[in-house]
């Protein structure tokens, strides 16, 4: 007898939520394909049970999917850019489901994961009581009644006494991009397996024989790394290094990232020299510590001939008395050096052959013996390499002169120190008092940058100390000097 049954569907609900892959430049100009999985959310109920999600995004091709995780009953098909979710329900009548299933659904190469979340009970009443449906059995497949309470008609469960694994199934390898599974049979009635392992993406690409090569290199795989013959620079750290006091240093030297090919040879840098900014001391952050000894080979190339722990001013732009013209600003100094050879090889004139007038303009002048002892005795120095520049700009440039041989003076022609000077009388004589600890400086007459007149100016003796007044016309030696 036919019986009026009431079909109830309670709390039906499946949320599906997906992951996607947006567009991303990775550094080196090539764009990663996008896949979209819309829409974000589907709502499974009595009268949808069946969800779609379109694939879109800028990736072209076939999709195909990965439907090894959803469980007996729930499958998964694509037709074109459409994904169709099916059998996501309990299959008895009185039933519930509270799990999750992951679909992995890939197009050019670009994977993404189709999350199916289902929270569903389901239970069928008859006439308002609570005895199942007559029509229906335990292990029935299909709807066990119509929305009007009808029975509908029942197909029993096809393997319910044992399945037939009589369908054999080849293996499939793994892909860069897609899972395997090994040989395994298929059951002839419905959709189990026996003997089926999933086998692991071999850690994707293959770009590791040749790390700079285009396309990977799996077997019928052709997803491109990079540009054609394209490196990522990145310093070479086994060449570059910083330059220190005493040592040239090397930059810009990169080498591939990926495979290490050397890209950029760099360039050399100057040795620093040594920083003795407020004492005698090197102050570098590299804590050199070094200072010289008087008789030392200065950093110039020069012979060190006088230190001052103190510091003395070299007089420069912006000094009381100093034109502005002089060509660099006053600073503090600890250590003078004298230069290894004379400025040039024949005795020069401190100024004009005949007509030479006095030089303002801050030169430093001592009218007689009395005023050049005074500023000795006091220790006045500091002024030669302002008195030389101050010379030059009186004299001019078209014949060759004390001041200006030892203004071009260097120790070699590549050398980076072009800051010597003409010594004043009073640095002259600091030579003369330290000539028993500097050797390859001879016992002869030497111009000071100091005048005395018109037409006279202050020369040394280096053999005993004697200091003269003679005419700026006069041939002496001239041997150069730097402050620093």
């Amino acid at each position: 007898m036919k019986k009026n049954k009431l079909f109830g569907i309670i709390a039906i609900v499946a949320v599906i939520t997906i992951g996607f892959v947006v567009s991303c430049d990775d550094g080196n100009g090539t764009t990663t394909p996008t896949l979209i999985l819309d829409p974000a959310s589907v709502t499974v109920n009595d009268s949808n049970l069946t969800p779609t999600v379109t694939v879109g995004g800028t990736a072209t091709g076939a999709v195909t999917l990965n439907t090894t995780a959803l469980p007996s009953g729930v499958t998964a098909t694509v037709d074109g850019a459409t994904i169709t979710v099916t059998g996501v329900r309990p299959s008895t009548e009185n039933g519930s489901i509270d799990d999750s299933y992951t679909v992995g659904v890939t197009r050019q190469g670009i994977t993404a994961n189709l999350t199916v979340v289902v929270n569903l009970t389901t239970t069928w009443t008859q006439g308002g009581g609570d005895e199942p449906c007559e029509c229906c059995g335990e292990d029935c497949e299909c709807d066990p009644c119509t929305d009007d309470g009808d029975c509908a008609e029942c197909a029993p469960n096809p393997c319910e006494e044992g399945h037939d694994f009589s369908v054999p199934v080849e293996a499939k390898t793994a892909t860069c991009i897609e899972d395997g599974y090994t040989a395994h049979n298929k059951c002839s009635r419905c959709e189990a397996t026996e003997g089926k392992t999933d086998t692991i993406d071999p850690d994707n690409h293959d770009f590791a024989d040749e790390k700079c090569d285009t396309v990977c290199a799996r077997e019928s795989c052709t997803v491109t790394y990079k540009a054609d013959g394209e490196h990522t620079p990145i310093p070479d750290t086994a060449i570059n290094k910083a330059a220190t006091c005493t040592e040239e240093g090397w930059k810009d030297a990169t080498i591939c990232k990926d495979c290490d090919t050397p890209l950029d040879a760099g360039e050399e840098t100057d040795k620093l020299g040594h920083d003795f900014t407020g004492g005698t001391v090197c102050i570098r952050a590299d804590a050199c510590g070094y200072n010289y000894t008087i008789g030392q080979t200065g950093p110039g190339g020069g012979i060190i001939f006088y230190i001052s722990p103190d510091g003395f001013t070299v007089l420069g732009n912006g000094s009381t008395g100093v034109p502005t013209t002089v060509g660099f600003d006053e600073y503090i100094a600890h250590y003078l050096e004298v230069a290894p050879a004379n400025a040039t090889a024949s005795d020069q004139r401190w100024g004009l052959a005949s007509g030479n007038t006095l030089i303002e303009n801050g030169l430093t002048t001592y009218a007689d013996a009395a005023a050049a002892n005074t500023a000795i005795s006091e220790g006045v120095i500091g002024n030669g390499r302002k008195d030389t520049q101050i010379i030059i700009a009186a004299l001019g440039t078209s014949v060759e002169f004390a001041a200006r041989s030892a203004s071009a003076y260097k120790v070699t022609p590549d050398s980076i120190y072009d800051d010597w000077f003409l010594p004043s009388i009073t640095e002259l004589n600091l030579l003369y008092q330290s000539t028993s600890a500097v050797s390859g400086v001879p016992s002869v007459q030497f111009w000071s940058s100091s005048q005395v007149v018109n037409s006279n100016a202050w020369f040394q003796d280096l053999g005993n100390g004697t200091r003269y007044r003679t005419s700026k016309g006069s041939d002496y030696s001239v041997r150069a000097i730097r402050a620093f």
